[in-house]
């Protein structure tokens, strides 16, 4: 069998290369030809007869793969080309490849361990792209539970890259056992030292002299691509703590907070407040003209006749819920904190008395939490608490699971047998506000309800009976669009519903509903529906686009239609008071005179108030915000 074992690897590696271009996954022209030369390669590598060589060659060709394999992983597996940073990248490669080597003392056996690595975080890096438009980022590992809970919803896709890594890697897998030697050759100590100081070096310097902008966050899939993985995450691990802002003094904090002055508050005749996170929420003509055969958001259209309404510039795309939600309850702005932190996961460990449940339980409300999800999302069963919340429903409590129901992979099961009505493989918006109403009837107290649904989330591949795409977009050939469009249309008609019941409601009530992010959709398409030839081309007014989302402030009392200003998340709960006629606080009115010189701000650029799009790094963000957050956060 082992005599015919390289025939049936050959006709297998065949099959599968074949496979792959009859049914369309290499439909890129550079990695198709990647894979023909993967190929080329593996049955040279299978049927040549090394063994002919002259001995001294052969030791010579080994010595050489022992210090090319850095680089032939950094060519299989992570597939970044990019020449000064390239050298980076394989300079760290072999500093560990080298440790590892020598600490093991068996070269194949480090090796293996190298390639399967990196294999590994080649595949999951795709994947993650692929769902979510991004690639993995250093403060990912504080989203793994969530990301976890949430996986069911990701078909997983085989995409050309990942195509070609795994040719790549099985042609490492063929060149560690062909020809590396299991014991290290002591002889090459003094030369791989000497490689290692100077890959070092390498590394450093090239950490002093690129410039990290606000603008490589914009596509983080290029800085990938320009600066290679691994020396990209080492970039970006540097925003991983966050600075103490230059004229911070503590002493002085307090009496620049009390140089504002709380309004008057009064208990007397206020509304019910609801405020709505519709995941994904977003209306894409924003990006361009999208021709339906229906219309998806047809109510809520209506419904700014008789509402505030405008444009939220949120902080996150395709992803992130947590920190459109951070800096609506806090006022926080996450363009303060480093680029791509979670905040939820790493930044909130004491009561934050300035966040508006708080500011409502001031005013004597009951304040509520309702996300048809798990409740360790995120952090909030812990991070709820902090922020003032007397009471949070989740998805144990909506249909009575306990807490072992996560592990043993029943979600949708115990759903079902609950009778709540369920979208794909998520509870509905519809049976998320049934869990609103339910409060609202049992509490006759004033009450604050903050709540974000999960109908729409992410993962728009699903196939199962009980949906089916109803909103078609001819013109871009894309079923995840057509599939994201007809949950928003299932939005538009729940939320429909939900604000019948509160018009014939006497207790006043008013509701704030906005999207936290758009969804994550193919790159090529919003290119296409923004008439780009790709993503890449777009400006940064046009990028500031896709983190666009609607909102409106609808009161069952006294409503009007008003066009609101732009305004990005962190600024909302100042506009929702404003337009309630409810007293501002102290840290409202920082907020405020922040907001007067910028419209909006997000990690990616500020809008200035003649509505010019400004890179951060050529202005001056306004420094009280700064501090009094960086006190509220750090230092309180």
């Amino acid at each position: 069998m082992l005599k015919y074992s390289k025939y049936i690897v050959s006709f297998l590696l065949a099959v599968g290369a074949s496979s792959f271009f009859i049914s369309g996954i290499m439909n890129n022209v550079w990695h198709s030809i990647i894979l023909l030369l993967y190929l080329t390669s593996t049955f040279l590598v299978l049927f040549f007869d090394f063994s002919k060589l002259k001995p001294k060659l052969l030791e010579n060709i080994k010595k050489v793969v022992y210090y090319l394999f850095p680089l032939l992983i950094t060519l299989f597996v992570w597939q970044e080309y990019t020449a000064i940073y390239f050298i980076a990248n394989y300079a760290f490669l072999f500093i560990f490849h080298t440790l590892l080597t020598y600490l093991l003392k068996n070269n194949k056996i480090a090796c293996t361990i190298q390639a399967i690595f990196s294999y590994a975080i080649c595949m999951l890096n795709e994947f993650i792209y692929i769902v979510r438009g991004i690639p993995i980022l250093p403060n990912d590992i504080y989203a793994l539970s969530t990301g976890a809970a949430v996986s069911g919803q990701y078909s997983f896709v085989f995409s050309s890259k990942m195509v070609i890594c795994t040719f790549g890697f099985i042609l490492l897998l063929l060149i560690i056992f062909k020809f590396l030697d299991e014991k290290p050759n002591k002889k090459l100590l003094p030369l791989n030292i000497g490689i290692s100081i100077v890959g070092t070096l390498a590394i450093v310097i090239c950490l002093l002299t690129v410039k990290t902008r606000s603008g490589i966050y914009f596509a983080v899939r290029d800085t990938h691509e320009n600066f290679g993985f691994i020396f990209s995450t080492i970039l970006f691990s540097q925003n991983l703590s966050v600075e103490k802002p230059e004229s911070y003094v503590p002493d002085k904090i307090e009496s620049l907070y009390d140089s504002y002055e709380d309004d008057e508050f009064t208990t007397e005749d206020l509304p019910n407040v609801i405020v709505i996170m519709n995941e994904s929420f977003s209306d894409l003509s924003y990006l361009g003209d999208i021709k339906t055969n229906e219309e998806y958001l047809s109510y809520f259209n209506e419904l700014k006749k008789e509402s505030a309404y405008g444009n939220l510039i949120v902080p996150v795309y395709g992803g992130g819920t947590c920190n459109t939600e951070f800096e609506v309850l806090t006022g926080c702005s996450t363009t303060y904190l480093p680029q791509g932190t979670y905040a939820y996961m790493q930044y909130i460990e004491d009561e934050l008395k300035d966040s508006l449940p708080w500011y409502f339980k001031e005013l004597n409300f009951n304040t509520y939490a309702v996300h048809p999800f798990w409740e360790f999302a995120w952090n909030r069963n812990k991070i709820y608490s902090e922020l003032g919340f007397d009471d949070f429903t989740s998805l144990e409590d909506m249909a009575n699971l306990d807490t072992e129901v996560f592990n043993d992979n029943l979600y949708l099961e115990h759903y079902q047998s609950e009778d709540l009505e369920i979208i794909r493989t998520l509870v509905s918006d519809r049976e998320n506000y049934n869990q609103i109403i339910d409060i609202y009837e049992n509490d006759p107290k004033n009450k604050f309800i903050f709540s974000i649904t999960m109908q729409n989330h992410g993962g728009y591949t699903y196939e199962g009976e009980n949906f089916e795409n109803t909103v078609i977009a001819e013109e871009y050939e894309d079923n995840k669009l057509n599939q994201y469009l007809t949950l928003i249309k299932e939005s538009d008609i729940a939320l429909e519903e939900f604000i019948n019941y509160f018009k014939n409601r006497d207790e006043k009530t008013v509701i704030l509903f906005f999207g936290d992010h758009q969804p994550s959709m193919n790159k090529k398409t919003i290119a296409k529906i923004m008439g780009k030839e790709s993503f890449n081309d777009l400006s940064m007014e046009e990028k500031q686009k896709t983190y666009t989302t609607p909102f409106l402030i609808w009161k069952n009392y006294d409503s009007t239609s008003k066009e609101l200003d732009v305004v990005s998340t962190n600024y909302l709960s100042l506009i929702l008071k404003q337009e309630v006629g409810l007293p501002l606080t102290k840290w409202d009115k920082i907020r405020k005179d922040a907001h007067s010189q910028y419209k909006a701000i997000n990690p990616f650029g500020a809008l200035d108030s003649n509505n010019v799009w400004k890179e951060l790094e050529d202005i001056s963000l306004p420094e009280e915000y700064e501090l009094i957050q960086y006190n509220m956060l750090f230092d309180n």
